[in-house]
């Protein structure tokens, strides 16, 4: 039987560092969505957010198509993305046909202080790719002229995903309130309750 660790949470929430740290320490593979949708919009580029859109289902259905190869080969994995209802029935129903031991692992801090972490990210992170702000690409848009959503419109995106609901199988919460908090110790503490629940 695979395992599949999926790591969730809202924006700011610290799930993508955790999710490396922890792929190192299992030395499990991790899949990041994220890092998909950057390379599909990258290759091909899009002209609005319709079209935005529908490269991001793409990316959804090659990790689907990932999943199920890992799944078929019995071989663990790590998926990290802001899961919400959209993925949560397909992925249920390739665990269910391919017997998958699932630990959910639920980043959550309050929507206000999760949207202020994101708005300093994007303002501040020169790294992060510039498709999570662009509605469309290749544009002249650049790292000085972004400008973020509204909390209104933050708030009622990650209500109408379902973020913070999601979970599947064993679900582990963590309170990422205050990332101070999220240093290695703390790691190697949740890293015991996941291997509790490994199979």
């Amino acid at each position: 039987m695979a395992n599949l660790v999926i790591i969730t949470g809202e924006s700011g929430v610290g799930k993508t560092t955790f999710a490396n740290w922890l792929s190192e320490a299992l030395n499990v593979k991790l899949i990041s969505v994220d890092y998909i949708n950057e390379t599909i919009y990258e290759i091909l580029g899009y002209k609005d957010r319709e079209e935005k859109r529908k490269l991001r289902d793409i990316s959804f259905n090659l990790m689907y198509s990932l999943l199920k190869e890992q799944f078929r080969r019995k071989s663990d994995i790590i998926i990290e993305y802001p899961f919400g209802h959209e993925t949560k029935e397909e992925i249920s129903k390739i665990v269910n046909d391919s017997n998958v031991n699932v630990i959910t692992i639920r980043f959550e801090c309050p929507i206000e202080k999760s949207y202020v972490r994101a708005v300093e990210r994007d303002a501040t992170d020169n790294t992060r790719h510039i498709t999570h702000f662009a509605s469309s690409y290749p544009n002249k848009l650049n790292f000085e002229n972004r400008v973020s959503h509204s909390f209104e419109y933050y708030k009622r995106r990650a209500e109408t995903r379902g973020v913070f609901n999601f979970d599947l199988g064993r679900l582990i919460t963590v309170d990422a309130s205050d990332l101070s908090n999220m240093n290695t110790g703390f790691y190697n503490e949740l890293l015991v309750r996941i291997k509790s629940e490994w199979v």
